[in-house]
This record gives C-alpha cells, sequence and structure tokens, in this order.
C-alpha cells in the first residue's frame, strides 16, 4: 500500500491508523489518517492518495490537519472532490422540460469538476433557489424510476444505478476470510415511519395494515411516496476487503442487502469495516 501526498511523496512509513468511510446520505467519500509529526509534511489542500497494488483506493484534498501536544501524531481530514459539489451554492436552478443529462452536466460545471453523465434520457423540470450543487443535482435524480449513486472515479463525477455491483458475502465462519462477521447489531424502528400522508390540497394516502398494527403516524406531502414504512438496519464489523462500499449489496443468510454506508479500518496490515446494511430486493 502507498499513500502518496501531491502525487509524489509517499508517506507510508510515517502512518498510522486510517479510516476510509462513504454513506449514501453523503455526497463524498472521507479519509482520517494519523501520520507522525516529525516524518511528514502535510498542508491543508495538498492531495492525498491512497493506492493499494496499483488501485486507487481515495483520492482527495486535505481539508483539516490536527493535533494535540502530548500525541506524536498529526490527524488528517481529507476529503474526495465531490465534497466541492457541496460546498459551491447556486442561487438560481431553473429547468423546464430539459433531458437530465443536460441538467445534471450544467450544474457540475458550476463547479471545477469534470463529468461523465449517462443518465436514462427522460425530461425533467426543477426550481430551486440558494442550494448545493449537490441538493440541485440529487433533486434531479429523484426524477428518475431507479435510484443512482454519485461516484468519483478516474478524474469524472460519475453516476451508477445502486445496487448496481455485487460485492463478497458477509458470513458467519470460525476463520478469518474476507467477509467473515466479528460483531454484528439489529435495529427495528419505527421513528422515521409515516403511515398516512396529508396534501396540500386535501388528499389523503394511507397504509392502512401499518396504521392498524402501529397507530397513526402522519405528516404533509405530495402523495403516496410520503408514506414510509418502519426502518430495519443490520450493522456488521467483518474482515474485509476494498470491494464493500456504500451503494452496491452483498447477502447475508442468503437474503440481498443494499450497504448503505461502510468504513474501512486499516491498521498494522489488519482490514476491518463497519458495514450498515438494508435489505435489497434488487
Amino acid at each position: 500500500m502507498n499513500i502518496l501526498i501531491n502525487n509524489s511523496v509517499n508517506i507510508i512509513s510515517a502512518s498510522g491508523n486510517m479510516k476510509i468511510s462513504g454513506s449514501l446520505k453523503e455526497v463524498s467519500r472521507v479519509l482520517n489518517l494519523e501520520v507522525l509529526k516529525h516524518k511528514t509534511k502535510v498542508r491543508a489542500g495538498d492531495t492525498i492518495a491512497v493506492l493499494d497494488d496499483g488501485k486507487v483506493l481515495f483520492f482527495g484534498y486535505v481539508f483539516e490537519i490536527s493535533s494535540t501536544a502530548n500525541d506524536v501524531h498529526n490527524s488528517i481530514l481529507a476529503y474526495d472532490p465531490l465534497i466541492y459539489l457541496k460546498k459551491n451554492i447556486i442561487k438560481s436552478a431553473v429547468y423546464g422540460a430539459k433531458d437530465i443529462n443536460f441538467v445534471v452536466k450544467s450544474l457540475i460545471a458550476e463547479t471545477e469538476l469534470k463529468a461523465d453523465v449517462d443518465l436514462p434520457k427522460i425530461r425533467i423540470s426543477i426550481k430551486e433557489k440558494n442550494k448545493s450543487v449537490y441538493d440541485c443535482i440529487k433533486k434531479a435524480l429523484d426524477k428518475l424510476p431507479q435510484r443512482y449513486h454519485i461516484y468519483f472515479e478516474n478524474g469524472l463525477v460519475k453516476f451508477k444505478p445502486v445496487g448496481d455491483v455485487a460485492t463478497n458475502v458477509v458470513k458467519y465462519s470460525d476463520g478469518i476470510d474476507v467477509g467473515t462477521i466479528i460483531t454484528k447489531n439489529y435495529k427495528y424502528s419505527l421513528n422515521s415511519m409515516i403511515n398516512k400522508v396529508i396534501t396540500d390540497k386535501g388528499r389523503i394516502y394511507t397504509d392502512d395494515k401499518l396504521r392498524l398494527k402501529y397507530g397513526t403516524i402522519s405528516a404533509i406531502g405530495k402523495d403516496r411516496t410520503g408514506l414510509k414504512k418502519p426502518s430495519e438496519e443490520i450493522k456488521v464489523g467483518i474482515i474485509a476487503d476494498w470491494s464493500y462500499v456504500s451503494g452496491s449489496y452483498t447477502a447475508l443468510d442468503d437474503t440481498g442487502y443494499l450497504i448503505t454506508a461502510d468504513e474501512h479500518h486499516y491498521s498494522g496490515g489488519i482490514h476491518t469495516a463497519d458495514l450498515t446494511l438494508k435489505k435489497w430486493g434488487g
């Protein structure tokens, strides 16, 4: 493994604990890295790349460097370039009946990022004010019948369907194979459930099965899409490889799960990951 600063200085020998993480709820992947103070000179704004056998595991920009007086390490916080979709605000984004590819490309052009946009060809309309580029793109993507995930690869902003890529399975095992479960936690919650939606025009949509079972929990919304079922979430800690990333799917006990968040830890040659899983039908 190599960790390069500004594509030249390799700081792997001065690096300690490393975490690379991402989530479908966030736009960019994040790197947290410990480096020895006296052996490295890293500045905010530097590029940082993590490579394994030539494969880029992370590329981004150092946004924060912190330390304490009695610690021999500096803590580095870096984001991949998608952070700039969140950091740039558009005063007005108004598109009427335009091809979604044109809309998304135009939004990304508000930043200095380059993009490879190949979404299903549908016409959409959006009207947003004082929103981040990312929020405007997300509003456009919500118009698609299938959920799409934004990622950064080879210098380009790209898009792919959520759950389009399969990873290794996660499993119970006495060994230390990739995918072996170390820890597991389960949560079933009604906190985000909505079983009755009332529109501005007074129309009502309900999920009568959930109302009968749990009682009525209502909200104002546009239509039936505002109905939300109880959330079911599994969190597992596993022996990992780098294929387990948010937006891909895996399997546990012959059931498919979408990875909605991933947190990879690498220290002393040991690679583990904490994954948040949601049942996935394909």
